[in-house]
């Protein structure tokens, strides 16, 4: 893929470069190894880069759903994300972007929370938390879904981070789930507001941080909408 200048027909020529580059990159972890380690893994990154910051919007749409698979892979592809620098540009579309992009900027996040030290700069220096609740408002059962996984995993990551997600608007937003006519959905949300604010609440204190993280890759793999997988997941269903 090679970095051009604007013009119009070669938009269609990356949209199906990018869509090619994602679809391959849900294949396997091996597959993945080979683009990022021994097919100049930097010049890709850097591509992806330049697309997600593009003023076209399906490009950056495209690009943000390219380094979400790459994140989905083992710690050594998200240690290469992260090091590149993506995460302050997926914070930014998070939190500025159209409806569209932050939904896709919130999976790309998503695959990368398991890393604990990465989640903490997440919530301590990106301030994600009152994003991820103010998108779980919004009417959109996908994104619903993986605003609730993502805030239980903030959750259950450090035991301050209650106190951020309480005060950031948490349990009015989580309650506002509750009343959405899809049960599945208060049915996540009614658990996680008893198990950390109800009489009863969890008390993980004395839980290493081994221990958290294990707990947190328990809630993998996401169950993806169809709108998210890549052409060959599309075909086995």
């Amino acid at each position: 893929m090679l970095i051009v200048p604007d013009r119009t027909h070669l938009i269609k020529v990356f949209l199906l470069a990018l869509r090619c580059l994602g679809n391959m990159l849900a294949y396997s972890d091996k597959f993945n190894e080979k683009v990022i380690s021994d097919c100049g893994g930097k010049h890709i990154l850097d591509c992806l880069a330049f697309c997600m910051k593009h003023q076209h919007r399906g490009l950056r749409k495209e690009a943000i759903w390219v380094v979400g698979n790459i994140l989905a892979g083992p710690p050594s592809h998200k240690k290469a994300v992260v090091d590149a620098g993506f995460l302050p540009q997926l914070v930014d579309i998070l939190q500025k972007s159209q409806f569209d992009l932050r939904k896709e900027a919130v999976y790309a996040l998503f695959n990368v929370a398991s890393q604990l030290h990465i989640l903490s700069i997440l919530v301590e220096k990106h301030e994600i938390i009152p994003s991820i609740l103010d998108l779980i408002k919004i009417d959109d059962v996908d994104l619903i879904k993986i605003c609730l996984m993502f805030t239980e995993v903030i959750l259950a990551s450090n035991k301050k981070f209650v106190s951020m997600v309480e005060e950031a608007g948490g349990i009015e937003a989580l309650e506002t789930v509750q009343t959405h006519p899809n049960t599945e959905l208060w049915d996540h949300a009614g658990p996680v507001v008893d198990k950390y604010w109800g009489e009863d609440a969890y008390d993980d204190s004395d839980q290493d941080e081994k221990s958290r993280e294990q707990d947190i890759l328990q809630q993998q793999p996401i169950e993806y909408p169809p709108w998210r997988l890549g052409a060959h997941q599309n075909m086995e269903k």
